[in-house]
């Protein structure tokens, strides 16, 4: 009775004052990297910060965070021909290391000589990232989704309309395509 009566008395209770996951991985720059300027991050601030790709929070046994859960920030450079024309509000993919992919939006830019910083808002996957502070991930500026089909079975009429011929159950059947993305092949 007395050891659980010391372990009631010497528990503090805090309210957070939003919502999110608890992480007692922290780093020092919680206050550091924060939402209130994204102008402060360019090229030469983001390099400054000597973080490596991967490397995993170490884990505190005397303080924590509250992550908010639905919204978070990624900053990076890039000089793509992609890149150098996007704008705020261009919605993009991204493809972590783990080939999950997301969604997010370029809500910030900061120009740059030869390059741009983009911040990007994501409301996904925050659990596949929450021990990291720098990683690795693959734009995808654009996609596609549809049919493969080889160029040779293409057929364009005297319209312009292009359509593949199909063979069911005996019947040859004009079918309309629509020629998303193309090749060589």
């Amino acid at each position: 009775n007395k050891l659980e009566d010391q372990i009631r008395n010497s528990t503090k209770f805090l309210s957070a004052p939003i919502s999110g996951i608890a992480s007692y991985r922290i780093d020092g720059l919680e206050t550091e990297l924060t939402t209130t300027d994204f102008n402060k991050y360019t090229s030469e601030y983001l390099r400054g910060l000597k973080l490596k790709t991967g490397q995993v929070i170490a884990t505190s046994g005397e303080a924590g965070k509250v992550i908010d859960n639905f919204t978070y920030y990624i900053a990076t450079t890039m000089n793509s021909e992609e890149a150098i024309k996007a704008k705020i509000g261009d919605k993009i993919k991204i493809r972590l290391s783990t080939n999950d992919e997301m969604k997010a939006e370029i809500i910030h830019i900061n120009e740059e000589n030869n390059d741009r910083v983009f911040i990007l808002k994501v409301d996904r996957l925050i659990e596949k990232l929450i021990n990291y502070r720098k990683i690795s991930f693959d734009v995808i500026w654009s996609s596609d989704s549809g049919l493969k089909v080889t160029n040779k079975a293409i057929v364009k009429d005297e319209n312009g309309l292009s359509y593949v011929v199909r063979t069911k159950s005996g019947y040859l059947k004009k079918m309309l395509v629509k020629i998303v993305n193309s090749n060589e092949n």
